[in-house]
C-alpha cells in the first residue's frame, strides 16, 4: 500500500510538472476546442499525453483491479524523473524509454476494451423551430455518411425513429446510402421510441405506442427487423418511472442506456426490475453522453470494470450533441492515434449492442435496482402547462377513439382507420421529447406542438364520432315512444364543435321534438357510476316539466346546470343526470317533457325587505365518500374527511388553498423550482360564490394577488370520490434577473397514510 501511494505521488508530481494546472474533468465535450487552443497557449505534447495516460491507466489497474504494476511503473517513473532532472523537460525520447518500461503490462492492458460509440444527440425542437430540426437532422446524417466513406472502421449509432422519418420526408435520396450502412452493421439503429421521450408524463399506452409505431415504421419503410430494435437509448431523459422495465419488456426491449436519473455515482452496469419482476439490463453513463475522444474513459476503465461485475468492456459515447452534428474528424483522428498506444485498453469503433452482448454474460453478478430513477428537474412537471394539457387531451381522445373504432369494426364491419391513427400518434409521440413535453423548450416549439395536438385531436374526435354513430345505429330504440312534432325542426345540425376544447366528442343534434334519446358510453375497463352532462339543443318543451328516465321508464335524478344559452345561432342548456355504465359498455337515457300533474300555480311577486340579513356560513361539500369544509372568509379548505374510514386527511393545523411562493432565482427556471424563500397564503378574497345543486355542488372563489387574479372552482359531485379543482389564472407576476422568482401553487397538505 505504501508503494502504491508513493507511485501515485510521484506520478502526480510529474503530471503537474508537465501539464501544469491543466487537470481535466470527468469528460470533455466533443464540440469544445482544447483548453490550450481556447486560451491561446501551447497545447500538450502528444508524447506527454500518451505516457501520462498509460501510467495513469496502470495505476488504476492496481487501485481497482489489484493488478501488480509496481515494478514497471516504478521503472517508468524513474526514467521520467531523471529526464526532468537532467533537461528540465520531458523529451519525446525520454517518454519513449519510459513506455518501454511499461511494456510488460501491455498484454494485461489489452484485456480491457473501450468501445467508441459515436452518436448525435438531436434535441427535437428544443431551442428552435421544426424547420431547423429538419435541417439539423439532414445535415448530421449527410456528415455521418461522408465520414463513413473516409474512415472504414467508423461506426455510428442513432436513436429516434422520427429522425429517420425526417430523412424519408425531406431528403429521401439519402435513404439508400443509410440503409447500406445499416446492413453493414456500421450504422446502428438504437431507436425503440419515436423520440428520446420523457418517461414519467406520457400515458402507459403512449410508452407502448412509442415502441409499436417505431418498430412498425422502421420495418415498413427502412426494412429493419423489429427484433433488432431492443435497446432504449435515453441519455438525457430526466427521470424514469418504476414501471418502465415492465413496459419496455412488453415491447420486446431488453437494454437501456441513460445518463440522468438515480443519484448513485458508483452505479454503472445494473439490472432494473419493475414490481412485476420484469427487468432491463442497464448501462448508466459514468462520464457524459456528449464526450469527446480523450484518455479519461480509457484511464477510468478499471474502476468502471470493478463497478460492473468485473466486465472489462466499457464505452465512450461521443459526438457533438443537442443541435446534432455527431462525431467529428478530430474525434476519429484522435481515436486512431490512441489505438496505437501499447499500454492502454484496446480501442474499437463499436456499437451499444456490442457492449450489451458482452454484458449479458455477467447479468447474474451485477446489482439489482427495484425503484424509480428520479432525482432531478421537478420543475418540468408544471412548466408550460399548455403542452401538458394538450398532450393529455390528445392521448385520452386517441385511446378512446381506438377502442370505439375497434368495437365498431369487430361488431359491425366499419372500416378501421389504422393509418389515420398512425399519423395522429406519430404527432403526439413527437411532442413527448424530453425537452418538449417537460416544457423546457421555446415558444416556437410549443406552438408547433399545439398544432400537432390539433391534428391528433381531429383524428381522434372524428373517428370516435363515426364509431359511435355506427354503434348507436345498431341499438334498438324502437320501444321508446317518440312523439314527433315536425313543426320543430330547428335543432337538427346544432352543436357542431361544441365543447371540443373540454375534450368532448364532436356531435350534432339529429332529434326533432321534445323527446331526446341519449346513449352514454364508458370507454374504460371499470364500471362507473357518475354524473353525466347532457346538452339539449333548441328543446321546445317546458323546462319545468323536464324528466329524465332510463329505458325501463325509471326516473333518474337530474338537475339543470345552465340557463338557456346561445351557440352559433342555436339555443341550448345543459343538465346532469346520474347513470351507471358497465365497463366498455353503454346505457340509454331519455330526456322528455312529462305531463303536468295539475294546473300550474299562479305566480305572485313577493317583496323582500332591504334590511333583511342572511349571514354566510362556512361551505360544506359532502357526499357518501367525502366531507370537505371551506372557510367563508378565505376560501381555504380546512377539513377533508374520508367518510369510509372517518379519518381527517389534512395535516393538523394546515389548510388547503392557494399559496404565493417566492423561490430562489435559478438560471434553469424551466427545469428547476429552487429553494422556497417564503410561502404566504393568498388571502385577498374578492368574491366567494356557492354553487348550489344536489348532484354537483361546489364553490367558486376569486382571489387578488399583487397584479394577478385567480378564479378557483371546487366541486364534489354526488358520486365523486375526490374534489375537482379548476384554476383560471390571469398571471402578471414577472421574474427579474438577480431577483427571486414568483410562483403560485395550490397546496393540499395531506397526511401520510402509509
Amino acid at each position: 500500500i505504501l508503494m502504491t501511494v508513493s507511485l501515485e505521488k510521484r506520478f502526480r508530481t510529474i503530471f503537474r510538472s508537465v501539464e501544469g494546472t491543466r487537470e481535466k474533468g470527468k469528460y470533455e465535450h466533443t464540440y469544445d476546442l482544447p483548453k490550450e487552443q481556447r486560451q491561446g497557449v501551447t497545447p500538450v505534447n502528444a508524447w506527454h499525453r500518451r505516457i501520462l495516460a498509460e501510467l495513469d491507466f496502470c495505476l488504476q489497474m492496481k487501485a481497482h483491479m489489484g493488478t501488480e504494476v509496481d515494478a514497471p511503473v516504478d521503472a517508468a517513473l524513474a526514467v521520467l524523473e531523471r529526464g526532468l532532472a537532467a533537461d528540465g523537460v520531458l523529451t519525446d525520447s525520454i517518454c519513449q524509454k519510459a513506455e518501454e518500461c511499461l511494456l510488460p503490462l501491455a498484454q494485461e492492458a489489452k484485456t480491457y476494451t473501450l468501445l467508441l460509440v459515436g452518436h448525435a444527440h438531436l434535441d427535437m425542437n428544443w431551442m428552435w423551430s421544426w424547420d431547423e430540426t429538419v435541417a439539423t437532422v439532414v445535415a448530421t446524417f449527410k456528415t455521418m455518411l461522408k465520414l463513413m466513406e473516409e474512415y472504414p472502421d467508423f461506426c455510428f449509432s442513432q436513436s429516434q425513429a422520427s429522425t429517420y422519418k425526417i430523412i424519408e420526408d425531406y431528403a429521401p435520396e439519402l435513404m439508400p446510402a443509410i440503409q447500406q450502412r445499416i446492413r453493414e452493421g456500421r450504422w446502428e439503429v438504437t431507436a425503440s421510441a419515436w423520440v428520446e421521450t420523457d418517461k414519467n408524463m406520457p400515458a402507459t399506452e403512449s410508452i407502448l405506442n412509442h415502441i409499436f409505431y417505431t418498430k412498425q415504421y422502421l420495418r415498413e419503410h427502412w426494412g429493419i427487423d423489429s427484433a433488432s430494435l431492443d435497446l432504449d437509448f435515453s441519455p438525457d431523459t430526466f427521470g424514469h418511472s418504476a414501471f418502465l422495465p415492465e413496459l419496455d419488456a412488453l415491447g420486446g426491449v431488453k437494454y437501456y442506456y441513460h445518463c440522468r436519473g438515480i443519484d448513485a455515482p458508483d452505479l454503472i452496469l445494473y439490472r432494473w426490475q419493475a414490481p412485476s419482476g420484469k427487468e432491463l439490463l442497464i448501462y448508466k453513463e459514468p462520464y457524459w453522453y456528449n464526450s469527446g475522444i480523450i484518455p479519461a474513459p480509457g484511464i477510468g476503465l478499471p474502476k468502471v470494470a470493478s463497478l460492473s461485475g468485473g466486465l472489462r468492456t466499457g464505452m465512450a459515447v461521443y459526438g457533438v450533441g443537442d443541435h446534432g452534428g455527431g462525431p467529428t474528424r478530430r474525434d476519429l483522428n484522435q481515436a486512431l492515434k490512441m489505438q496505437a498506444w501499447p499500454v492502454f485498453p484496446t480501442l474499437k469503433f463499436g456499437t451499444l449492442h456490442a457492449y450489451f452482448a458482452a454484458a449479458e454474460a455477467l447479468r447474474d453478478s451485477i446489482p439489482v435496482i427495484d425503484h424509480e430513477l428520479n432525482n432531478i428537474f421537478t420543475g418540468c412537471y408544471t412548466t408550460q402547462s399548455r403542452i401538458k394539457r394538450g398532450n393529455r387531451r390528445a392521448e385520452t381522445a386517441l385511446i378512446a377513439a381506438e377502442g370505439l373504432s375497434a368495437l365498431a369494426t369487430r361488431e359491425f364491419g366499419a372500416p378501421y382507420a389504422d393509418r389515420h391513427f398512425e399519423s395522429a400518434w406519430q404527432n403526439v409521440l413527437l411532442t413527448h421529447f424530453h425537452d418538449i413535453l417537460t416544457g423546457s423548450c421555446v415558444q416556437d416549439s410549443r406552438e408547433y406542438a399545439m398544432g400537432l395536438y390539433q391534428h391528433a385531436l381531429s383524428v381522434a374526435q372524428t373517428r370516435s364520432a363515426m364509431a359511435l354513430e355506427t354503434i348507436s345505429a345498431a341499438i334498438d330504440t324502437s320501444g321508446i315512444v317518440v312523439e314527433e312534432d315536425t313543426s320543430f325542426l330547428l335543432s337538427e345540425g346544432a352543436g357542431v364543435g361544441f365543447g371540443l376544447q373540454q375534450g368532448n366528442i364532436p356531435t350534432h343534434e339529429s332529434a326533432k321534438g321534445k323527446t331526446r334519446i341519449f346513449h352514454i358510453f364508458n370507454t374504460t375497463s371499470a364500471q362507473r357510476k357518475e354524473n353525466a352532462e347532457i346538452t339539449l339543443w333548441d328543446w321546445p318543451g317546458d323546462p319545468q316539466l323536464l324528466e329524465v328516465t332510463d329505458v325501463a321508464g325509471n326516473v333518474l335524478p337530474f338537475e339543470k346546470t345552465s340557463d338557456i344559452k346561445e351557440y352559433w345561432a342555436h339555443k341550448y342548456f345543459t343538465l346532469l343526470t346520474t347513470v351507471s355504465v358497465p365497463s366498455y359498455g353503454y346505457t340509454t337515457v331519455i330526456v322528455k317533457e312529462k305531463k303536468p300533474e295539475s294546473a300550474p300555480a299562479p305566480f305572485f311577486f313577493t317583496y323582500q325587505f332591504d334590511r333583511q340579513h342572511y349571514p354566510f356560513e362556512d361551505i360544506i361539500l359532502e357526499n357518501s365518500y367525502l366531507r370537505a369544509a371551506f372557510d367563508r372568509r378565505t376560501g381555504n379548505l380546512y377539513s377533508l374527511i374520508d367518510k369510509q374510514t372517518g379519518n381527517e386527511r389534512l395535516r393538523d393545523g394546515e389548510t388547503g388553498g392557494l399559496r404565493y411562493v417566492r423561490s430562489q432565482r435559478n438560471d434553469m427556471s424551466a427545469w428547476v423550482i429552487d429553494r422556497y424563500l417564503d410561502v404566504q397564503p393568498v388571502s385577498d378574497l374578492v368574491r366567494l360564490t356557492p354553487i348550489s345543486g344536489k348532484l354537483n355542488p361546489g364553490l367558486e372563489t376569486e382571489h387578488r394577488l399583487l397584479n394577478s387574479r385567480i378564479t378557483t372552482t371546487v366541486t364534489l359531485g354526488s358520486e365523486d370520490k375526490f374534489l375537482k379543482i379548476k384554476l383560471k389564472v390571469d398571471w402578471h407576476e414577472a421574474a427579474f434577473r438577480a431577483e427571486e422568482q414568483p410562483l403560485l401553487i395550490y397546496s393540499l397538505p395531506l397526511r401520510d397514510t402509509t
